[in-house]
C-alpha cells in the first residue's frame, strides 16, 4: 500500500510530458499553397493566419497576420511554456484555408548572463 501511494504522489508531482522543439526565439517556416481548395491555381494569396494554443486540440487563438512576401515565416516571441502553432493561408477575398498541421514546440529563454566575473 505504502508503495501505491508514494507512486501516485511522484506521478501527481511530474510536469506534464512536454513535446517538440525547444526554441527561444523561434521562427516557424512553411511552404506556401500552390492550389485552391477546388484544385485550380492559387493566383490571390493575401496572407497567411498564425494560430498558437497551449494545448495539442486547442483552443487556437490568432495571433499574427503574416504577408505571403519574401517567405513563409513567423518569428515567435511568446511567455515560456509548452506550445502548439497552425497556419491558415488567406486569398483577396478573404477566405481562410482549413489549418494546416499542428506542431508542438517548447517556447523558452536561455539564463541571463553571469555578472561581476572577476580575476585575483
Amino acid at each position: 500500500m505504502k508503495r501505491l501511494i508514494f507512486a501516485l504522489l511522484l506521478a501527481a508531482a511530474s510536469p506534464a510530458f512536454a513535446e517538440g522543439v525547444v526554441c527561444g526565439p523561434c521562427t516557424a517556416t512553411w511552404n506556401a499553397p500552390v492550389v485552391n481548395a477546388d484544385g485550380g491555381p492559387l493566383t490571390d494569396l493575401a496572407s497567411y493566419n498564425v494560430y498558437i494554443a497551449t494545448a495539442a486540440g486547442g483552443p487556437f487563438g490568432k495571433v499574427a497576420s503574416v504577408l505571403p512576401a519574401p517567405a513563409p515565416s513567423f518569428a515567435i516571441t511568446l511567455p515560456a511554456g509548452q506550445k502548439y502553432i497552425a497556419v491558415t493561408a488567406v486569398n483577396a477575398a478573404g477566405l481562410e484555408s482549413p489549418q494546416s498541421n499542428v506542431v508542438p514546440f517548447i517556447f523558452a529563454y536561455a539564463p541571463g548572463a553571469p555578472t561581476s566575473l572577476t580575476i585575483k
